[in-house]
């Protein structure tokens, strides 16, 4: 009983992070400009900028020409998310340094005979390349991608 209740703050929170239900609503929110991508019952995808949408159909400009796709045409809308990767680089530095710190710092643990001069340089240099490996790794992870906003 007492993992239940331990487990219920992220089950919560997974639910607050589900997308709302995907109506044509949503599409009618999409502003001027912003990057999409539609999916059609036996046609081909069409990914571009959305022009306009109104009740019954959304006008996309698909590379040099536009069109309008009808709301029965149309079985899902996904719209473009932005990457973070600057955000994550600068996440993961942080993370690394704080890492490497406490890596240099435990393997300059003296027991005995200590170079005193040797542990700040150790751990500094420790830090710089925590900071470097988790700037890298930060950068890798991917975080744009496309965000349903309609489905049939």
């Amino acid at each position: 009983m007492r993992g239940a209740i331990l487990l219920l703050p992220f089950v919560a929170w997974a639910l607050v992070g589900q997308p709302p239900p995907a109506t044509w609503d949503n599409v009618k929110t999409i502003s001027p400009g912003t990057e999409i991508r539609a999916e059609r019952t036996g046609l081909p995808t069409i990914r571009g900028q959305v022009i306009s949408v109104t009740d019954d159909s959304i006008v996309v400009k698909a590379g040099k020409k536009s069109q309008t796709l009808t709301r029965q045409q149309v079985d899902s809308v996904s719209v473009h998310k932005n990457g973070h990767r600057a955000r994550n680089a600068a996440i993961g530095a942080g993370i690394g340094a704080v890492g490497g710190m406490g890596t240099g710092l435990a393997i300059t643990r003296c027991t005995g005979f200590c170079l005193s001069d040797v542990r700040p340089a150790v751990t500094a240099g420790m830090s710089v390349a925590g900071a470097v490996i988790g700037a890298v790794i930060g950068a890798i992870i991917p975080t744009g991608g496309w965000l349903p906003v309609y489905k049939r």
